[in-house]
């Protein structure tokens, strides 16, 4: 070997790839020069990353909020360069949430202890003989509550605010568990439209990060300006001749505000993952927002209420 063959080969110190450019095809690793660890470079470097991820997440947000299922479609597709990865743009979400619901005092994700009586599967009438099912989920948090109040010694005034305290905290984090649950629903209508699981997974992620980050900015306008933004929705879907099919579709009020968000987006996201029927698209858009639903604001809720009590120590 020549010694000017010597003199431009070098090989990648993380993997031991020979060096082909300016990074190594392997692994990506960036070929070093000893001027690398100087000041100016390494504070341009630091500049670099926080600008580039900022426009990163900044065009990704545009596209989250905006173009339902543009991100899943590039991710899907392989375009991911020009966006933050979906677990990033999801954590940015939850400081979002985490932030403005803490400020306002927002609680519709927060259940309080006893919240286990009110909802479940049966009340949807096609499942009514499900109602052993709710029975059973609301006698074991029941017996939970009991044993754990017991064992920490607590009155039902230290009782309740302990678990106030602890769940204020979990319901914050834990709301990831609602990625899995979104992406087994989205898999069991639109299978087809996700070649892999992978992509039902991501497409669960950019959808609780839409749902925590508008839940975040209408909670502003609800609780801290006390402006209900749905009110002429309301009026009009149930105050009106329309009342008659609206309380045929919907629980409540507070389910058609939430579907009023939610089915919009998932059906112009489905049609963008993979163009399909409107008139099949629709109704499982539909179906989708109503397990979405049950999913956050009644299965999301009495896990909580389960883990926080699990976890509840006494100080």
């Amino acid at each position: 070997m020549s010694a000017t063959h010597q003199h431009h080969v070098e090989d990648c110190p993380s993997c031991g790839t020979v060096y082909k450019g300016k990074y190594c095809y392997h692994c990506g690793e960036k070929v070093f020069h000893p001027s690398d660890l100087g000041l100016k470079k390494f504070a341009s470097q630091t500049v670099d990353v926080f600008t580039h991820f900022d426009s990163k997440f900044l065009r990704s947000l545009k596209y989250l909020m905006f173009y339902p299922g543009y991100l899943v479609k590039a991710f899907i597709s392989g375009a991911r360069v020009k966006y933050a990865k979906p677990m990033q743009v999801f954590v940015l979400a939850n400081l979002i949430f985490y932030f403005f619901t803490h400020i306002i005092g927002a609680r519709d994700y927060t259940p309080n202890l006893g919240d286990q009586h009110y909802g479940g599967i049966s009340v949807y009438a096609p499942l009514h003989w499900l109602e052993k099912v709710d029975d059973w989920s609301v006698n074991y948090i029941d017996n939970l509550t009991n044993w754990k109040q017991e064992h920490l010694a607590l009155s039902n005034a230290k009782m309740m605010r302990a678990f106030d305290e602890n769940c204020w905290i979990y319901s914050k984090t834990l709301i990831i568990l609602l990625i899995p649950l979104f992406a087994l629903t989205a898999w069991a209508f639109f299978s087809k439209r996700f070649k892999y699981f992978g992509g039902a997974v991501v497409f669960g992620i950019y959808f609780v990060s839409f749902q925590i980050i508008t839940y975040s900015i209408i909670s502003i306008f609800v609780y801290q300006w006390h402006i209900n933004v749905y009110q002429p929705f309301e009026w009009l879907f149930f105050k009106t001749p329309l009342s008659y099919i609206s309380h045929l579709l919907f629980l409540g009020t507070f389910e058609f505000d939430n579907m009023l968000l939610w089915v919009p987006y998932l059906y112009f996201a489905f049609q963008k993952v993979q163009k399909g029927s409107p008139w099949v698209t629709l109704p499982l858009s539909f179906l989708t927002g109503k397990i979405i639903y049950f999913l956050t604001f009644v299965l999301y809720k009495k896990l909580l209420i389960v883990l926080t009590l699990l976890m509840m120590h006494h100080k």
